[in-house]
């Protein structure tokens, strides 16, 4: 381990809460610090570099700074503990910095400010869905660390909130199941494929052998490291692809069901109905609204 590195951390929480909202979107947005969110309840989609990644109650997200992230909510409600914050305090810069509104991705020249590089030999290797064998404890730590934001009475309880928060998240990524890591960045390569291309038929075998894995043994990793099936998350997929093109493309129903290789008309509807709640077609007359 690199002690200097280590102790060179300095968290600084910039903003935290805990808040609960019906289905929501956050456009493009350049970050200037660190973001991390628990997702209490509910599931949606966040987009890194344009790397989409499934959430859902129990995940932990990490992003970086100058990520261009998008975040979307897709259930009735979904309930999350977000931070923003710095790991290297600057008391020239960190007090400068900003949560970027929706759409900002070009800073011109506020680029300075933006969070430079770590270089602790971990935590910069850091990103994307964490899966750690202690997420509660680290829910625990970040509903504390939201509430004494809120209070700000005393910041130091924020940072050391944090710097056990930090701690937990790797030990519990060192003490997390080494067949899963090893396998971890190909298989969300797939997710990743099969959430951007929903219209395409899914081919499990094939999938599998691009992992270097068997059938049954992809469909488990998959499953343990996306919290859905590949079929589970292709549905998905094609349901949230349907409900862009009814509201956005002149296609009939026939049309967007035979687009995403339904058999008929019949059982897109009970599969759209069966996710969203009502029909199609009342889906269009309603304009996205159930």
């Amino acid at each position: 381990m690199d002690l200097e590195a280590t102790y060179s951390i300095k968290p600084f929480v910039r903003m935290s809460r805990t808040d609960k909202r019906p289905k929501w979107l956050i456009q493009e947005r350049r970050l200037m610090d660190f973001l991390i969110i628990y997702i209490i309840n509910g599931e949606g989609v966040f987009t890194c570099n344009q790397k989409s990644i499934y959430v859902k109650g129990g995940s932990l997200v990490w992003f970086s700074p100058n990520s261009i992230i998008r975040l979307e909510g897709l259930s009735t409600t979904m309930e999350q503990i977000y931070i923003h914050f710095d790991l290297l305090y600057d008391k020239r810069l960190s007090p400068k910095r900003f949560i970027p509104t929706e759409g900002q991705v070009d800073f011109k020249d506020l680029n300075y400010l933006i969070h430079p590089k770590l270089k602790h030999p971990i935590i910069k290797n850091w990103g994307g869905l964490l899966k750690i064998n202690n997420i509660k404890i680290a829910q625990s730590l970040m509903s504390q660390i939201s509430l004494e934001h809120l209070r700000g009475q005393n910041p130091c309880r924020s940072t050391g909130l944090m710097y056990q928060l930090i701690a937990e998240i790797q030990e519990g990524l060192e003490q997390g199941n080494d067949q899963i890591a090893d396998h971890w960045h190909p298989i969300h390569l797939i997710a990743n494929k099969i959430l951007t291309n929903p219209e395409k038929e899914l081919d499990v075998k094939e999938l599998a052998a691009e992992c270097k894995l068997s059938e049954s043994h992809f469909r488990k990793l998959f499953k343990e490291t996306q919290g859905k099936s590949p079929r589970e998350l292709h549905q998905h997929a094609k349901i949230q692809k349907a409900c862009e093109w009814l509201l956005y493309s002149t296609w009939n129903i026939t049309e967007i069901a035979l687009h995403l290789s339904y058999s008929n008309v019949h059982n897109f509807s009970r599969a759209f109905k069966h996710m969203i709640g009502i029909s199609p077609l009342d889906y269009r007359k309603r304009g996205g609204e159930n």
